[in-house]
């Protein structure tokens, strides 16, 4: 056994020194990381040409090909992350990923150790159109500028120095954004300068420029957890430098059109690849003697650990004489030491025996040292029906006298069989579950690619053996279906609805699908599972669903057309819908179709009617004969049921009948001709008033012929008389009697003008400042002259010795002197009074002060009952007494124009009367 341990160690160090070699050309890597937890680094997904995502969702640009070109000299598997610069930094200080790439500020916040190193440098600038004005960050404008940038925190610290007055600022995505400024929607996009010449090729965009502001260039730096990783980054940065490589990388991404030569480098490392080879041959002399005698040291340390790691693993040992026919155990309880092997075989399971014996045949008859068993065999302890389960190795051997001896390595695996065999049953009904599942899913790794789907997916994505290879070699991330939604380490859960079109499988369908990565307790994503709902049938229903919500809703318009005519023509000709129902008795009155105003009985719709047209109703409600007639009737209700007053109505209606024939009620329109009918009946009155004016024209006609024949008759009498008489009384007397006449005929005259004034053009006020005293008294001097009746005395009562107002006096004194005038026709005897005062009224709804003038006589007096029509025109109380019956209506029209009041009181015949008028003390122009 020592001999076979002594060429273990020795061929273990063989290998050690040829791996040496190898080991020498690259740095040791700081860390271990493996293929399985490779180092994680993360950095943004949309930056080029510095690092990005590109067409196919793979990480590239020059970072990505500068750290590829470090790791691999450093032999530390990696894999990057692409993501928006947020979740980026979200994800490094949550220690998901061991490096960040970004620009420098970016580390202001962030705790970590920093390279001292760059990876790259470059200048914030500004895309701007052709057109438009130079972006100056610290000059004033007339109006904002609108700024568009990435919602970056290094943007945001490059340009803190932005005046919120002047710029507004606006965050979006470079392609949006971009596409902004083309437009005219923004004036300026701030970015590198490299990724903006990038992004304005990419998308092919024409007249913009890039201007540049005047700020100090960035540095790309990278961050990291473990500061041996950062060192040894610097390191190799460094020998890149020197070598020339970076140079390479820089000009193939920002400018490819230049061409390097590397014939010559290469010639340069292959000469100084020769000089560290023979370095490290010399080494490696002085090492191997150095190791020699250390292995041989540890030699025994080795036979100690070999024998944990066996009892760790659980493996019995157990040498097989062939000479003696004999079982040895020499760690553990592997074999029965009385049985010999053909004992031994026989407990072998029967389904495992052909093997078992082959294996054995192999290792007699052939040169093969050694070969691997997997087999069940019966024990006294397990019984018949139970078997125990071993694996491991058969080895031959050469012993020291040249006889071959058996080495069986095994252990006992029965628990783990039987927890195998119970989980592949239990996987098993997984699996028959999983098949007949009504859900379609689908597992996809991580990398993306198709591990297995159930039978329900298969239908619905219609594979076929035919084309089961394009959905198992398609990658998940690669899938036209996916590639807008989906990238590579994406650990959201994405639910959408999408066109599954594959004409090279025949294949179109609209899918809902959702994808949800499962994470392992690390958070890294283990696999996606994919779940998929066929709506292709539903689509169409939905559709052809949209086509008729479109036609119901053009139907439902033209309807409501129809109806907001109808409530319109209803409402605007006072119109109501009315339907009866004889099996509820009742009226139902409505605005509209839809809305029910009102519900009346047939009972308290009947009593609402005068009793002539209660009858017409009842025989409508309740007699079967009447009941299928059409109804177009005019009724008058002294309580309208609808209007609750006193009302008129056109009604009119059909028959409505149900499926057998039998009338159920009537449906109709009522229209409220209230209005109609009173007008029809003021045009009645205005007819009979018209009819009576006439009349009371000829009548005026008639006493104008007697009216003016009078005074003239007088005038012509005694002018004739005044020159035959020598008498100077008489002729005094004669005299007086022509001038009164005259006097009358010019006011009648007057009176006839002025009314013909009032009927063919309107009057008007010329209001004048005054002192209504004094004219009081002025007015009162000429009144007095015209009372000349004997018995009957002149009073006026001027309670002021001045009051100052603005009136029109003309008309004022107009108004007293028809006054005075009617009251001297009608006073045989008493007084005549002639008086004002001040006093307030209400007048055009606001108190004002006035002026109340009255005439007061002790006359005939007016009885009450035509007091309201002795301002009307043409009327005229005594047929015997003189006068046009114009004067009052004339002092009423008179009032009105002032804005006044006018009025008559009077306790009846031979009571006397007082006329009196009310206008307001300061009048204003009217025309």
């Amino acid at each position: 056994m020592r001999k076979k341990n002594t060429s273990l160690t020795g061929t273990v160090l063989l290998f050690l020194i040829l791996t040496l070699n190898g080991l020498t050309a690259r740095a040791e890597a700081p860390h271990q990381y493996s293929k399985e937890k490779p180092l994680t680094i993360v950095c943004d997904w949309d930056f080029p040409p510095y690092e990005f995502m590109s067409d196919k969702g793979m990480p590239t640009g020059y970072i990505i090909d500068v750290l590829n070109l470090i790791f691999e000299n450093l032999n530390i598997p990696h894999t990057f992350v692409m993501k928006e610069i947020p979740k980026a930094v979200a994800s490094f200080n949550a220690h998901e990923a061991d490096l960040f790439i970004a620009p420098a500020p970016m580390f202001n916040d962030i705790d970590c150790y920093l390279s001292k190193c760059a990876l790259s440098y470059f200048k914030v600038k500004a895309a701007t159109r052709v057109d438009a004005q130079q972006l100056e960050l610290n000059s004033e404008t007339d109006g904002k500028q609108k700024l568009v940038m990435r919602r970056y925190d290094w943007a945001a610290k490059q340009l803190k120095m932005f005046p919120s007055e002047t710029f507004e600022i606006h965050y979006h995505a470079p392609m949006e954004a971009l596409a902004g400024i083309a437009n005219g929607k923004y004036d300026h996009f701030i970015w590198a300068e490299m990724s903006l010449k990038w992004k304005i090729k990419e998308l092919n965009l024409e007249g913009l420029r890039i201007d540049d502001l005047n700020l100090p260039a960035t540095e790309i730096r990278i961050g990291g957890h473990n500061e041996k990783i950062i060192l040894s980054i610097e390191d190799q940065f460094a020998r890149l430098e020197q070598k020339g490589e970076l140079v390479e990388l820089y000009d193939k991404w920002f400018y490819p059109e230049r061409q390097h030569d590397n014939t010559s480098p290469y010639v340069l490392y292959i000469a100084i690849a020769a000089i560290l080879l023979l370095i490290v041959l010399l080494l490696i002399h002085q090492i191997v003697s150095h190791w020699v005698a250390r292995l041989l040291k540890k030699s025994s340390e080795q036979t100690r650990l070999m024998n944990q790691a066996l009892d760790m693993g659980g493996y019995m040992v157990a040498e097989y004489d062939p000479l003696n026919n004999k079982f040895k155990n020499i760690r553990g309880q592997l074999m029965d030491e009385s049985i010999g092997l053909e004992q031994a075989m026989g407990t072998v399971h029967r389904d495992d025996f052909p093997a078992f014996e082959a294996t054995v045949q192999e290792l007699r008859s052939t040169d093969k040292s050694s070969s691997n068993i997997l087999l069940r065999r019966k024990t006294e302890q397990t019984g018949d029906d139970n078997w125990q389960y071993l694996t491991g190795n058969c080895i031959k051997e050469h012993n020291e006298e040249g006889r071959h001896a058996y080495l069986l390595v095994a252990k006992d695996i029965t628990k783990e069989q039987q927890e195998q065999q119970a989980n592949d049953e239990m996987a098993a009904k997984y699996n028959k579950a999983f098949d007949v599942l009504l859900i379609a899913m689908s597992f996809y790794s991580k990398e993306g690619q198709l591990m297995v789907m159930n039978e329900r997916m298969k239908e619905i994505i219609g594979m076929t053996p035919e084309n089961q290879k394009w959905f198992y070699e398609t990658c998940l991330f690669d899938a036209p279906l996916f590639q807008e939604v989906l990238y590579p380490g994406m650990g959201e859960t994405i639910h959408a609805c999408q066109h599954m079109y594959y004409p090279d499988i025949n294949l179109n369908k609209y899918l809902e699908y959702r994808i949800r990565p499962v994470l392992t307790d690390d958070g890294e994503i283990r696999y996606y599972v994919i779940t998929v709902r066929d709506i292709t049938d539903e689509r169409s229903l939905y559709l052809e669903q949209q086509t008729i919500e479109r036609q119901l809703k053009v139907t439902n318009e033209e309807a409501r057309k129809f109806e907001h005519q109808l409530d319109y023509l209803l409402s605007t000709n006072d119109m109501f819908l009315w339907s009866s129902n004889y099996k509820d008795s009742t009226i139902k009155v409505s605005r509209s179709l839809h809305k029910v105003d009102k519900i009346i009985p047939f009972d308290e719709y009947i009593q609402g009617l005068k009793p002539e047209d209660q009858q017409i109703a009842k025989n409508i409600f309740y007699n079967p004969l009447v009941r299928g007639q059409e109804i177009n009737h005019i009724q008058y209700y002294l309580r309208s049921p609808i209007t609750q007053s006193e009302s008129w109505f056109a009604i009119s209606g059909a028959p409505v009948y149900d499926k057998n024939g039998v009338v159920t009620g009537h449906f109709g329109i009522i229209r409220n001709i209230t209005q109609l009918m009173r007008a029809q009946e003021e045009l009645r009155q205005e007819t009979a008033q018209a009819e009576q004016s006439g009349q009371l024209k000829a009548t005026f006609l008639a006493n104008m012929t007697h009216e003016i024949r009078t005074p003239l008759n007088a005038i012509v009498g005694f002018s004739d008389l005044l020159h035959m008489t020598e008498n100077s009384e008489e002729r005094k007397e004669y005299i007086h009697i022509i001038r009164h006449n005259c006097d009358l005929l010019l006011r009648l005259i007057d009176d006839i003008l002025e009314a013909s004034d009032m009927g063919n053009q309107p009057q008007s006020i010329e209001p004048t400042d005054t002192d209504f005293a004094v004219f009081f008294n002025e007015t009162c001097q000429t009144a007095a002259q015209r009372v000349q009746t004997p018995g009957v005395n002149f009073l006026a009562e001027n309670p002021y010795s001045t009051l100052p107002a603005r009136v029109d006096t003309e008309r004022i004194q107009q108004v007293i002197t028809n006054f005075i005038t009617n009251a001297v026709k009608y006073t045989k005897e008493g007084h005549i009074k002639l008086g004002y005062r001040q006093e307030e009224r209400l007048a055009n709804g606001t108190t004002a002060k006035g002026i109340y003038i009255y005439c007061e006589d002790t006359g005939a007096g007016i009885p009450k009952e035509k007091q309201a029509s002795v301002f009307n025109r043409f009327v005229k109380l005594n047929d015997y007494v003189q006068g046009t019956g114009l004067g009052l209506s004339i002092c009423k029209s008179i009032a009105d124009l002032c804005g006044g009041m006018i009025g008559v009181d009077s306790e009846g015949d031979g009571k006397g009367s007082t006329f009196w008028l009310w206008i307001p003390q300061f009048l204003t122009s009217s025309k």
